[in-house]
């Protein structure tokens, strides 16, 4: 309990490398619930067709206009592919 980050809710077990370095594949990340991200911000969130994904939020005002993948061998999801985005939460912390 001493590990968990102020304003943790839940964590969540990391698959893939599409975020790695910054999150690597097999980590465990902390998560905020947050419906509204900040630019920059590591989100957890549902997107039709690819599933609950771990990507960087890239936000114009309050909204979220694509989700970056830190590993540039992994394409960003935006435009048409983030139509009934649901944003569960913000990272704000990681172990593993």
């Amino acid at each position: 309990a001493d590990d968990v980050p102020a304003g943790a809710d839940y964590a969540v077990g990391i698959q893939g490398a599409s975020m790695e370095p910054d999150v690597p594949d097999g980590a465990t990340v902390w998560v905020h619930r947050s419906e509204q991200p900040g630019d920059g911000d590591i989100v957890i969130a549902w997107v039709e067709g690819e599933g609950t994904v771990c990507k960087q939020a890239v936000c114009d005002g309050d909204q979220i206009i694509r989700l970056h993948s830190i590993n540039p061998a992994y394409p960003d999801i935006e435009g048409e592919d983030l139509e009934g985005l649901r944003v569960y939460g913000v990272v704000v912390g990681m172990m593993g």
